[in-house]
């Protein structure tokens, strides 16, 4: 008896273990028309020129949709998205193959109205620079969206600001995500954001200014609930090429010391270490399709080396040991 107890508590931790045993990354392919998104670019729409110069967003209450309806929240999970940035961190996630992604666009309400000093430095709900906190009453920008717009790409002279925020317009997404397995277990899930599908309705020419949950940025936030976010696919045709020619390798891999990662990426491709809470602990460029970090003052565990390429990401787990 004592045995066939001993042995179900033993298969009871295996099947836990095993279920939290990935890293899983979001990555978003930011776009405007198709194009890439790029805050120096000059867009079309509705006759006139516009460029965004500045895009940031929460996403929080995520959750991963298995294959076959089975669905994992990602507990006290908030991202904070710029859309210079591709790849974001969902911790430790379940193994199986993942069919969609849901999550609010914005902060829930439990948490929207909460001092930011209550956080962490790290945490996306602490301060930020530029700020996406209105105030006590306003809580947080759900959505900030600036630029400029002209008749022409030369005359690019009205400025619009655009910011949701309200807990009237917190907004369900749900979105189907493209799997990859880029052979290390751990789920990379992908998903494509068209940001002039944001503006349908709004005209920028008229400059609007908006800060609110009302007019242009009520728009806005149906927009990203409703015409934003599809199912993504690797970015791009030339970042496709780059991505298959410049897998990631990293050794020793475990190591005490240091380690070097090979990958034909060009030089100065940017190479950074985080650790499993998404924290930045170190930095390189490639030079000669090399890159070299020191782990010797890391704490021993696991962290994720991640080089960027235009838009592309390739990433890869780094163990330092005792």
């Amino acid at each position: 008896m004592k045995f066939v107890l001993l042995l179900v508590f033993a298969c009871t931790l295996t099947s836990a273990a095993s279920a939290q045993c990935c890293f899983g990354r979001l990555y978003i392919n930011h776009t405007v028309n198709g194009q890439p998104f790029d805050t120096n670019t000059v867009y079309e729409k509705d006759g006139y020129s516009f460029k965004i110069t500045a895009l940031r967003y929460y996403l929080s209450q995520i959750e991963l949709v298995y294959k076959g309806g089975h669905v994992v929240k990602l507990t006290d999970l908030y991202l904070l998205v710029n859309a210079n940035k591709t790849q974001l961190q969902l911790g430790n996630v379940q193994t199986g193959e993942i069919d969609s992604i849901r999550f609010h666009v914005g902060v829930d309400k439990e948490h929207n109205h909460l001092d930011p000093s209550s956080y962490t430095f790290n945490h996306p709900l602490y301060h930020q620079t530029p700020s996406m906190h209105w105030g006590w009453e306003g809580g947080y920008r759900f959505i900030a969206m600036d630029g400029y717009a002209g008749t022409t790409s030369q005359t690019l002279n009205v400025n619009y600001q655009v910011h949701a925020l309200g807990d009237t317009i917190y907004t369900a997404v749900s979105v189907p995500v493209l799997d990859v397995d880029d052979g290390d277990g751990d789920p990379h899930l992908h998903i494509t954001a068209d940001y002039a599908h944001a503006l349908a309705g709004i005209d920028l020419m008229l400059g609007p200014i908006e800060h609110s949950s009302e007019a242009e940025a009520a728009t806005l936030m149906q927009n990203f609930g409703s015409r934003v976010f599809s199912k993504g696919a690797v970015t791009g045709v030339d970042d496709d090429d780059v991505l298959r020619q410049s897998t990631l390798h990293a050794y020793p891999n475990p190591s005490s010391t240091h380690v070097v990662f090979n990958s034909s990426f060009p030089d100065n491709t940017l190479l950074v270490l985080t650790d499993m809470l998404g924290r930045e602990v170190a930095r390189t460029t490639f030079s000669d399709s090399r890159a070299m970090v020191s782990l010797t003052d890391l704490p021993h565990g696991s962290y994720i080396a991640s080089a960027t390429h235009n838009n592309s990401v390739q990433s890869i787990r780094v163990s330092v040991a005792p």
